[in-house]
């Protein structure tokens, strides 16, 4: 009869093994690595933000360049073509930028920087050529037609009092639009690469107090 005893003590010691629970497993880290991620995960705020900045930037120039292909594409013409083609390289560069400032290269700061500045010579440029290549003579056959201009011809009174009004109004809008375009340009862009070469000092800290797999969790974990 002891085979069945044996076998029901058996199933005894199995019914009290499963109710306690298992033991966790042993953490790799101790509690200094945990003292030592919170202050990273601290001091990785304001790169985040840059990033989220940088990404938010780069689909805005991307949209304002790829919308603008189809008015080149209408109206072709060198200097709007090398304009929308330099528009979607800067914001490509502005991508790239913004995944080097998530992974907390130190050198993503100054190079979404100079990125932004570029952005801005791009602008003037643009600004300055149409402003230097203004005639009140283009103005007048852009916004008259050509049916329209033989009907005034035939009012000579009101052609002339149509020309002089282009004559006065024509080069205030264009210079005032284009001026009002480079100041918003050098304030808004101006503005952001001054915000990006503030984040260096953040990205160099991040790189002086963290060992590098700290660095690689974060990269790895894409916080």
């Amino acid at each position: 009869m002891s085979p069945p005893s044996n076998s029901l003590a058996g199933e005894g010691v199995a019914a009290v093994a499963a109710r306690v629970p298992a033991a966790e497993p042993v953490s790799p880290l101790e509690e200094a690595h945990f003292s030592l991620l919170r202050r990273a995960m601290d001091g990785r705020r304001p790169v985040r933000k840059a990033a989220r900045t940088a990404r938010f930037s780069a689909i805005t120039i991307l949209a304002i360049g790829i919308i603008s292909i189809p008015l080149v594409l209408l109206s072709p013409s060198w200097a709007g073509f090398l304009v929308v083609t330099g528009i979607c390289v800067i914001g490509v560069v502005e991508y790239i930028g913004s995944q080097r400032m998530r992974q907390g290269l130190p050198s993503a700061a100054v190079f979404l920087a100079r990125n932004q500045l570029a952005f801005v010579a791009v602008i003037l440029v643009y600004c300055l050529v149409q402003m230097l290549t203004f005639s009140s003579k283009q103005a007048r056959s852009a916004l008259i037609s050509p049916e329209m201009q033989s009907q005034l011809s035939q009012l000579p009174g009101l052609e002339q009092d149509i020309e002089q009004e282009l004559e006065f109004w024509a080069p205030i809008a264009t210079y005032g639009f284009y001026s009002l375009v480079m100041v918003l340009s050098i304030g808004v862009q101006g503005s952001l690469a001054l915000y990006y070469f503030t984040r260096k000092r953040h990205l160099e800290a991040l790189a002086q107090a963290n060992p590098p797999w700290v660095r690689r969790l974060f990269i790895e974990l894409g916080v």
